[in-house]
């Protein structure tokens, strides 16, 4: 079987399948060809192209109609009820594997929180019986100590209280919208992030003529 041609150059090219789309008679990559000076843009086979229909007899095809067209079929493919559904479902597990991390950390928290509630209590008994002397360096050194300690850890549960407030919380509606303005940016969408997204999804396509064949990544071995 032929191998896949793509020079290392056209990975930056500014053409949308340039590295992607392929000549299905003899495996070159297809390349931008231009008519009516510039006015019209095509794909063609780089090797027809190079050497002629007599190496590879190739085929030309409107730029813009194969551009839309993997565009559209890739994003019919990637964005839709299953994988929109499939994004619910891990946002889902993820929030519970955080509240259950959150929670076991909140409760480990307030019980360090309660000794060192009980430690402060008992450095004031110690001062109300007249076991311990305000004017002692070390005790009051000491005391603060605890204090503080017991401060940063009453920090610690705040912070926790204020993350569980804004668990992320993706609704159906709010996941089509962003569904919309994917698909948006993979078909319309700046050059790079278009090219970027097709290559997460796509090894190849493969142009013989009307047939086109697009080969899914996870296929590619």
């Amino acid at each position: 079987m032929w191998a896949r041609k793509t020079a290392p150059r056209k990975v930056n090219s500014p053409v949308l399948l340039t590295g992607l789309a392929t000549c299905a008679k003899c495996g070159s990559g297809l390349i931008l060809r231009t008519g009516k000076s510039g006015r019209y843009r095509y794909y063609t086979c780089s090797t027809q192209a190079r050497k002629g229909k007599s190496v590879c007899k190739g085929q030309s095809l409107p730029m813009a109609e194969l551009d839309d067209l993997i565009s559209n079929v890739a994003t019919e493919a990637i964005i839709n009820r299953e994988h929109c559904e499939g994004v619910l479902l891990e946002l889902a597990e993820r929030n519970d594997a955080r509240d259950f991390e959150a929670r076991r950390r909140s409760n480990e928290l307030a019980r360090e929180k309660s000794d060192a509630d009980s430690a402060v209590a008992r450095l004031y008994r110690m001062v109300e019986t007249g076991m311990a002397d305000l004017d002692d360096p070390e005790f009051v050194a000491r005391f603060k100590r605890v204090k503080d300690e017991r401060d940063i850890i009453a920090a610690k549960l705040d912070r926790l209280a204020v993350l569980k407030s804004e668990r992320i919380s993706v609704t159906p509606d709010q996941l089509n919208e962003f569904a919309e303005f994917l698909s948006a940016r993979i078909t319309t969408g700046p050059m790079t992030f278009r090219k970027s997204y097709l290559r997460a999804f796509i090894d190849e396509v493969r142009v013989d003529g009307d047939r086109i064949e697009i080969i899914p990544r996870f296929e590619a071995a």
